[in-house]
């Protein structure tokens, strides 16, 4: 999935280097907004649970700062915008997907038993008891397909305070930028810096 979404990423980009009126801005952003999604939190939380039992905790903030540290592109991307325009910049970024990033997909597999190895690298770990520990009692390893999961309650109101988390900060991510180009008269680039630190 990590792959493909790279792919529509990529052609989403060169779609909105393209982009000529008030639809295609839209579906150029629509296209973009799945692939996305494809290769965003989710999928990269699902793939590093499959990994990892012992160190999963570890492993997750890894893979958020991760995706964190990928924010301090958008300086790089600022510099080019202000260089050669939003078109050419939106070029560049799509052949960087395509060229760079779906490569790096193909070190990246689903599971550990897809390549013949076993989680955390061996057998399970024991459970763990005593002082500190608590059992995990009442915990369920029921696995949902993606129907199944999406006829739940639970998986609406999860999706819904994710994507109410991530407008919040789009939000305030957008109007920083205006706000420190406009009215404190910063330059793109560094209003960019800005917002990634």
């Amino acid at each position: 999935m990590i792959r493909a979404g790279m792919v529509v990423t990529g052609v989403s980009f060169f779609m909105f280097a393209r982009v000529d009126s008030l639809p295609t801005f839209f579906l150029a952003l629509f296209v973009m907004s799945i692939g996305a999604n494809m290769i965003g939190y989710i999928s990269t939380t699902f793939v590093v649970i499959q990994w990892f039992e012992r160190r999963r905790s570890t492993a997750l903030s890894l893979a958020s700062s991760g995706i964190a540290l990928g924010g301090g592109a958008f300086i790089f991307v600022a510099f080019l915008f202000e260089r050669v325009g939003w078109r050419m910049t939106a070029d560049i970024t799509g052949v960087v997907f395509l060229v760079l990033a779906v490569p790096i997909t193909w070190i990246m597999h689903r599971a550990p038993e897809d390549v013949g190895l076993e989680v955390d690298g061996g057998a399970p770990a024991e459970p763990e008891t005593g002082r500190g520990t608590s059992s995990m009692v009442g915990v369920s390893t029921v696995d949902f397909t993606l129907s199944e999961a999406m006829r739940t309650a639970v998986f609406w109101w999860i999706s819904f305070g994710h994507g109410s988390a991530l407008f919040v900060v789009s939000a305030v991510n957008v109007h920083l930028v205006a706000n420190l180009t406009i009215e404190q008269h910063y330059s793109l680039s560094w209003a960019s810096a800005i917002v990634v630190l």
